[in-house]
């Protein structure tokens, strides 16, 4: 299974002119065990800010021939990156704002106590995984959409539901995180049953595709929930209506985010009739 990495650098000359970035085995942390495809998001210290990330090309090997600085000895498991993207406006660890959003710091330590944002700089003093969730918050120029298409990002991640419409934008100071996306699914099963008590059946709004008289039983039930207000234009705290969901087919609900702003129902369905 692939791993979400921070790892505090003190630059990042390796990454950008030797393509490569090297790990040391410690109690939490077997490089062996950081598989092909792992995302890493390198930590600056002297800036405080994260700013760039990358994909392990490779699992990282034990080349203790590369290492030529002696002030990191056993900094000898190495791997090729790829994908390396520098951030034109890192993010900064120092905002109390972003640390509290989290996963690791709404944990408990070793000693069973919540992790005092206060004392952040345990979080990136040693190469560490973290939750799919952080890395998408300490992360920028990401496309989810193509990540998932990738691989990079599987959709059977028990937190990967709060992916489930927005494309986070550049510059993001917080996306939805999962007990929203949960409370929005509870809303858009209420929508579906409110739809078959009306209609005896759930259709396409835009284009009136029926997914169970095509597909039969395995098609039952099935259509997709589509916010009409963009999350990412909304204020926090935000509690959609039921009202605010259309139900779609996969191919119109594509079309609804093909560009921004997005298309409303009643235009693509006009569209369908020309």
């Amino acid at each position: 299974m692939v791993k979400y990495l921070i790892k505090p650098n003190a630059n990042l000359e390796q990454e950008i002119n030797l393509n490569r970035t090297n790990f040391r085995k410690t109690n939490t942390l077997n490089p062996a065990l950081i598989e092909k495809g792992s995302m890493v998001l390198f930590y600056i210290s002297g800036t405080k800010s994260i700013q760039a990330h990358a994909t392990l090309k490779e699992t990282p090997k034990e080349r203790p021939e590369l290492q030529t600085n002696p002030n990191f000895s056993d900094f000898i498991w190495f791997a090729e990156l790829e994908d390396l993207t520098i951030y034109k406006t890192p993010i900064n660890l120092s905002d109390i704002s972003i640390r509290e959003k989290l996963d690791w710091f709404n944990e408990v330590n070793t000693n069973g106590e919540k992790r005092k944002l206060t004392s952040w700089g345990n979080f990136v003093i040693t190469t560490r995984e973290i939750s799919l969730h952080d890395f998408l918050l300490l992360s920028r120029d990401i496309d989810l959409k193509e990540w998932i298409n990738d691989g990079k990002i599987s959709l059977s991640n028990p937190r990967s539901d709060f992916m489930e419409e927005e494309t986070f934008p550049e510059g993001k100071t917080v996306y939805r995180l999962h007990k929203t996306k949960e409370r929005n699914a509870r809303l858009i099963d209420k929508r579906k049953k409110q739809a078959i008590e009306r209609d005896g059946s759930l259709k396409c709004e835009a284009c009136g595709f029926d997914f169970e008289e095509t597909y039969g039983s395995v098609g039952k039930n099935y259509l997709e929930g589509h916010h009409i207000i963009p999350l990412s234009e909304t204020k926090e705290p935000y509690e959609a209506k039921i009202e605010d969901i259309v139900l779609v087919c996969s191919n119109c609900h594509r079309m609804l985010h093909r560009k921004r702003p997005w298309l409303t129902v009643d235009q693509l369905h006009n569209l369908l009739k020309k």
